[in-house]
């Protein structure tokens, strides 16, 4: 992905953005995942890759893989096979659990395997957080509380059965 080449040529955005003359916006949105590589103009994409010191093949050809679970992150996944977790059709499920349960090397998976749109649409619409994920989605990815189905629901958190009531619905 994007984020996996800026990351390897060791290159800030900042300098990225001077570079290749395209905005510093846009360039952190890439890094993000805000937008994509796709979304940019033809000239635009040439110029980042002419920066990063690749070819527009594979600067789209990066940009549309998507890195598998690592094995060491199985233990978060008790009631399933991750090995048949599809990151696209599963992205709710893994999204939330890796947040709610993992740290930051969870994290920095998910930010190289998901879009910011993801990460919007999984706080909008997942019941399967936990009060803190919540209100990092809440924070982080510019959701009205209002929006967001976790919100919704009647559930007393400070109840121990709580939690693994609501999360065994998968909803």
């Amino acid at each position: 992905m994007f984020t996996e080449i800026v990351n390897n040529k060791k290159i800030s955005l900042y300098s990225l953005s001077k570079k290749s003359g395209v905005s510093y916006t846009a360039i952190n949105e890439l890094y993000r995942g805000e937008r994509t590589i796709e979304d940019c103009s033809v000239k635009t994409a040439k110029a980042i890759a002419d920066v990063l010191g690749t070819d527009l093949d594979t600067l789209y050809k990066e940009s549309l893989k998507r890195p598998e679970i690592p094995s060491s992150f199985n233990k978060y996944f008790w009631d399933s096979n991750p090995k048949e977790l599809d990151l696209e059709k599963n992205k709710t499920y893994i999204i939330s659990r890796l947040l709610n349960v993992g740290g930051i090397k969870t994290y920095n998976f998910l930010m190289s395997a998901y879009t910011y749109q993801d990460f919007k649409h999984v706080g909008e619409t997942s019941k399967m957080l936990n009060p803190k994920t919540a209100l990092f989605l809440l924070n982080n990815f510019n959701i009205k509380k209002e929006n967001m189905q976790f919100y919704k629901q009647k559930i007393d958190w400070r109840n121990p059965d709580a939690f693994r009531n609501n999360w065994s619905k998968k909803n």
